[in-house]
């Protein structure tokens, strides 16, 4: 099986059995691990975005207690624009992040 890309952004895959050559040919996909399983959001207004990182911010502070602003930065403005995290997700994200930091913390200085 060969799989090449061409000047037009389109993918051809090309498989070869015994007796037939088939070409498959496929509009240029950008790859998210979201975007399977939902929808693309199609807004992208700064406050929009104000309104979806209020919400994340509301999740984690509900939380752990802390706002967004208190953590380490994250691509946030990157996942609302590509569209397809939902702010519950990046609220487990940034949990997650922000555990990591605790346990090594909690490991390098007892």
């Amino acid at each position: 099986m060969n799989i090449y890309k061409s000047k037009s952004l389109l993918i051809y895959i090309t498989m070869r059995t015994r007796t037939t050559v088939y070409t498959y040919d496929t509009p240029e996909v950008r790859y998210h691990p979201y975007q399977i399983r939902c929808l693309r959001r199609t807004s992208y207004t700064n406050s929009q975005f104000k309104v979806w990182k209020q919400r994340i911010d509301s999740y984690v502070f509900e939380r752990i207690g802390h706002h967004l602003d208190d953590l380490p930065d994250l691509s946030y403005r990157q996942w609302f624009d590509d569209g397809y995290l939902k702010p519950r997700q990046v609220a487990s994200i940034v949990l997650g992040e922000y555990y990591q930091i605790c346990n090594l913390n909690r490991i390098y200085f007892g």
